[in-house]
């Protein structure tokens, strides 16, 4: 997978920080962009050094000055994905690059994506020619996470298919997500921490797999 250009790498969207304070800790330079003042906040305790409450129409960047943005679990969220993408690439200087994941596969639509605020999930191939169409060459293509979908399949799709599972209230899912999130086994959090290393070594390695609960995808501004 191709490492940022030099520079900042701009965390649209970023929430609490999470993946900010990852990428600090793992010595990148970041810039969290985060509209909610809550997040942003959060974010800020969390330790990242650079955080920006606001949109990115609102932040005042300039046009074709970013070198790479990324957008964690935030493209799902917006119904006009491709006017965003075409709006994040704008921003974005020649040759620079975005980061992108998001959930995978339609078929596991649930609740669960109409609690969290999603507009859709994505087939690799649809992901791959929506940042085509927005101005960006792909230059890789990954499912990770590949031990979510079955569980996905039982524990969120199948209840809401059958009309077993219902909405939730926002505090509700947010303590649910947390639930399902939670290992309580050690043998079983011990097989899943070496599958996830497992899985980061082949996107180290630039090894493209066709299966994940989510996709990551890079893109490279052309034109």
């Amino acid at each position: 997978m191709q490492y940022p250009p030099a520079g900042a790498v701009f965390d649209i969207g970023g929430g609490n920080g999470f993946v900010a304070k990852a990428m600090q800790d793992a010595g990148f330079d970041v810039v969290l962009v985060e509209p909610g003042a809550d997040g942003a906040r959060n974010a800020q305790r969390r330790g990242i050094r650079s955080v920006v409450c606001a949109g990115l129409a609102e932040a005042g960047f300039v046009p074709a000055s970013l070198p790479a943005v990324g957008l964690f679990d935030v493209v799902e969220h917006v119904e006009d994905d491709h006017g965003f993408l075409e709006m994040i690439r704008s921003y974005l200087s020649p040759q620079g690059r975005v980061y992108i994941t998001v959930p995978a596969y339609p078929a596991l639509w649930s609740h669960e994506d109409i609690d969290a605020g999603h507009y859709r999930r994505y087939l690799k191939p649809g992901l791959k020619e929506l940042l085509r169409n927005a101005g960006f060459a792909v230059e890789f293509g990954s499912g990770f996470f590949q031990f979510l979908p079955p569980a996905i399949l039982a524990a969120r799709v199948l209840p809401y298919r059958l009309g077993i599972a219902k909405p939730a209230a926002a505090h509700a899912a947010n303590g649910k997500m947390r639930d399902q999130h939670q290992v309580r086994s050690p043998l079983i959090g011990k097989i899943l921490q070496q599958m996830q290393q497992r899985e980061l070594a082949q996107i180290r390695a630039r090894q493209e797999t066709n299966f994940g609960g989510s996709w990551l995808a890079v893109g490279r501004a052309i034109g």
